[in-house]
Parts: structure tokens; sequence; C-alpha cells
């Protein structure tokens, strides 16, 4: 992000909890980028004025990040203003140095978010206090772009406790997030679109699934559950359409929940293709389809690709007896990325990472675009709370393994500004959206489950993990269950023929 540019106005930024810690995390989340504290260069207040003209050419984004005093912004920052933005420079006939730049406010208010309303203390939003200096950019030629506001920062020494400094240190974590953000969009997220191909909605999982893999499923409350859902994600990388993984198939029945049910991902919002279609694309624009794992959820419909190319790891192809000309088996013999030891070039900037555990071919994807990582991970985790308090599922073919994997994804985000994709919540969707990045210090707060959509039983039952549907009528000649056996009369050993998880992972279809 060397095209990016932060000016911070605070007079006196060693006695500032929030706006230094939104410095602080900013600079970790985008260490490109060209911070200048002007108390800190200058304090006398004497401006090298061609040194901060020279910094504003060379910017793309220019950050102003300041707190409010008394509904402007500081006088040091009013100062640097009226004397760095000069006419011939910033405005008139040959002033045209900032034409075509883009301007994000980075503002911290003392006051409640309720008191900036019109029926509120302040009698105006922040935006409207801010207007004077919005305009002054327009009249300058640059973009003005929605600013990013926190409220209720303030910290008073003396007054204000320590549980206060450390609710405040994670305000101003979450604030940097955003307007990090804020500045990958405003970079137009680089080269890349990404998208969500949305397919289940309004599910559920349990505490004890999402969380129990090594401590043990009895440790943890199955009354709490997280919101489920099922997406899968669109890579354009402006030459290539590239698809993580293919969601169910197009006759999958789905699942009815029940009280003693561990995962449930929803109701059906549209069959894959169809939700392709709604994401803006066509089977015929796919160039490649990268496999995280084998599981029926991701694998479904493949067979609507047979002319792009499939990339999945070795022991789950195998798995699956995938052959064809445009099946291809990752090597992962384009050396480490980051800290994961093996990788794959799939297109510029796009990598197919070794992560087994969950499966023994187990895969997840980086796209690096923008400054931002998106993290295509498949089922690493379940759900983000997970993530962030470093559990296991309890779904997994080498639980070691997938500790391994789990331990370098965490370490991974930590050191790269990461937008966390997940297929299995609607947290992947609303990382998307809002470009958040993960913060392992700051959780994701959990959202209650919605209404659950009840559906009558068909006779099958559908394995909540990898999605295989057993049919009574079929039966399952790969363990010599004849047609006509119930699902209740199968034997006592019997497991899922794909992911080999037990009966009691299975839910009605």
């Amino acid at each position: 992000m060397s095209n990016v540019l932060m000016v911070c106005g605070h007079p006196n930024l060693n006695e500032s909890v929030s706006n230094q810690g939104i410095i602080s995390e900013f600079t970790r989340l985008c260490p490109q980028a060209e911070v200048r504290c002007l108390d800190r260069l200058y304090p006398d207040w004497k401006f090298d004025i061609a040194a901060e003209q020279q910094a504003l050419r060379a910017a793309d984004v220019i950050i102003l990040e300041f707190p409010l005093y008394w509904y402007s912004v500081p006088a040091l920052l009013k100062k640097w203003y009226e004397e760095v933005m000069a006419h011939g420079f910033a405005l008139g006939s040959t002033g045209t140095a900032l034409h075509g730049k883009r301007l994000l406010v980075s503002v911290t208010v003392g006051a409640p978010g309720e008191a900036y309303r019109q029926d509120g203390a302040m009698g105006h939003t922040v935006k409207e206090f801010l207007l004077p200096l919005l305009q002054s950019a327009r009249l300058c030629g640059m973009e003005v772009l929605e600013p990013v506001c926190s409220t209720g920062m303030m910290f008073v020494p003396g007054v204000s406790t320590a549980a206060d400094r450390e609710r405040l240190e994670g305000l101003a974590r979450e604030h940097a997030q955003r307007l990090c953000g804020a500045v990958a969009r405003a970079l137009g997220g680089g080269r890349m679109t990404v998208k969500a191909v949305r397919l289940y909605e309004q599910g559920f999982m349990t505490e004890p699934f999402a969380k129990g893999g090594e401590e043990g499923e009895d440790r943890f409350d199955p009354r709490v559950r997280y919101r489920s859902s099922l997406q899968n994600y669109v890579i354009d990388t402006g030459s290539e359409v590239i698809l993580i993984d293919t969601g169910t198939p197009a006759e999958y029945p789905g699942m009815v929940p029940t009280p003693d049910s561990k995962i449930y991902i929803g109701s059906r919002v549209e069959d894959y293709v169809s939700a392709l279609r709604t994401a803006g694309y066509t089977p015929e624009q796919v160039t490649k389809v990268v496999v995280t794992h084998k599981h029926e959820d991701h694998t479904g419909e493949l067979r609507s690709f047979p002319n792009a190319k499939i990339y999945i790891g070795k022991a789950d192809a195998d798995a699956l007896g995938l052959e064809g000309p445009n099946i291809v088996r990752a090597t992962f013999s384009d050396g480490p990325y980051h800290n994961f030891p093996r990788s794959q070039v799939i297109a510029e900037g796009v990598r197919m990472v070794e992560a087994v555990g969950h499966t023994l071919g187990n895969s997840l994807i980086i796209a690096e675009d923008g400054g931002l990582f998106y993290m295509f991970h498949g089922d690493v985790t379940y759900t983000d709370e997970a993530l962030y308090e470093n559990k296991l599922s309890i779904v997994y073919e080498d639980r070691a393994r997938a500790r391994e994997t789990l331990d370098r994804v965490r370490d991974f985000v930590r050191a790269n500004p990461t937008v966390y994709l997940s297929t299995h919540t609607p947290l992947g969707i609303e990382n998307l959206e809002a470009l958040r990045v993960v913060d392992l210090e700051v959780p994701v707060e959990s959202q209650p489950v919605g209404d659950v959509a009840f559906k009558t039983a068909s006779g099958k039952y559908a394995c909540a993990v990898c999605g295989y549907i057993y049919d009574p009528d079929q039966g399952d000649a790969s363990q010599g269950v004849p047609p006509g056996t119930a699902f209740a009369d199968l034997p006592e050993g019997w497991a899922c023929p794909l992911c080999h998880q037990g009966k009691d992972k299975f839910s009605p279809a």
C-alpha cells in the first residue's frame, strides 16, 4: 500500500488511547502505508511544506486521522490544511496536484453515538460536522469517500478505569480494521472481484460440534447454537473465473432439523448453478474450480463444469475416484507460501495451500489482492467463533494435522490483513461484504440463530458432515447393506461411506 498516506492531526498523540491504538493497528494491517503524525514530525507546528506536498502527490488514497475537537478538526490539522493545501498546489487554475485522489476521513469522538443525531444532544450527525472539510476536499478535485467514525472514544486519565482502557483499545483495533477495509474498497479491491454463491441459509450448529474436536463434546453446551449456512465463492481475476467448491448436488434433498441435530445448514436458497448465475456468472465462463476437500457439500456440482480444470488434493481426488483430462491432482510443488510449507499457483495472486486434517486431501485457497488476503478455508473451522477461540470441530480425518493447520491459519491471520471466508456460517458473507479483517484479539460478536424452517422427513438420512444421503431404497452396497434397509436398522458399526462418520452424525432428510 505504498500509495496510501495517513496524516494524523492529533496534537498530543502520546496521550491518546484511541487514536494511538488506531494508528498502531492500522500500521500492522497496512504496513506499506505511509503514516505521518504531525505532532511528532513538527512539535513546533512549523511544517515542511514541500515535504508534505510531495507526500500528498505520491498518494492515491489520503487518510486524515483525528479526534473531533469542538465539532471540527484540531488546530494542528487545521493549520496544516491551510498551509499545505495552498493555492497553485491544491486549488486554483494551476492547482491540480490532488485531482482524482481519494480522501478518507478517520475520526473519533468522545460522546456516545446516540448524542450525534438530529434529536440527540449534539443536534447533528458526525458527518454533518465534517461537511466543511469534505467540501474543501471536493474543491481540490478529490473524490470524498464515506468517513470511518467511532463514537464513545473518551478516556480521562485519573477517572477512566483499566476496563475502560481495554474497551477503548478493542474499539480502536476494530476502527482500524474498518479503515483498512475502506482503503481496500477505495483501491477497487485491486484487480480481482470476489463474490459469494449463496446456497443455504438460516441453519444452526451446536457448540459441541463446532468446538469439541480436542477437548470432547461433553465439555461444551449443546444448548449453545451458532448460525449456519452454506455458501461457496467465485474469484474473478479479470481474465479468469475461478470457483472455490461447487456446493451440494441439485437433487440433494437437504436436512430436516431435530432437537438432536448437531448441524443443520438451513433451507435452500438456490441450487448451485442457479446461485452462480445470480452471482453474475454462467458455467461456460468458469475456467478453473479449486476444491477445498472431497465432501459432497463442496463437490456436488463438479459435473457441471466439464470444460474447467478442477484442482483437488490427491488423497481426496482418489477417494472420489475422479478421473479425466480436466482433473488436476494438486502437487503443491510451487514452494512455501508465507508460513505454509507447500503451495500451488492457480493464477496470478491465487494460491492453493496444502492444509491436511479435516480430510487427508484438504486444502485452502488464498487470494492476495488490493493489500488484503482472502482466505477460502473450506471447513478448517465451521464457525468463526472457533477460529477466535482456537477450537477444532469434531470433524477431521487426522486430528494432529488438523491442529497443525489451524495453528498455521491463526499465525497467518495475525501476520497478514486477512478476510476469512467461511463456508458454513453467514459470517463468511458478512466478512466479504464488509471486507472485515481478522483480529484474533477482537472476537466477532455472535448473533442469535434466526427462525429455522422445519420440513417433512423423506425417510432418507443426510450426513451432517459431508452431505452424503443414505437412501433406504438403495441401501449401501459398499458395506453390504441391501436395498430396503431402514436407517434405524443399519448395523451398529455402519459409517458414512464417504467421510466415515458414524450414524450419530446423520439427520433426517
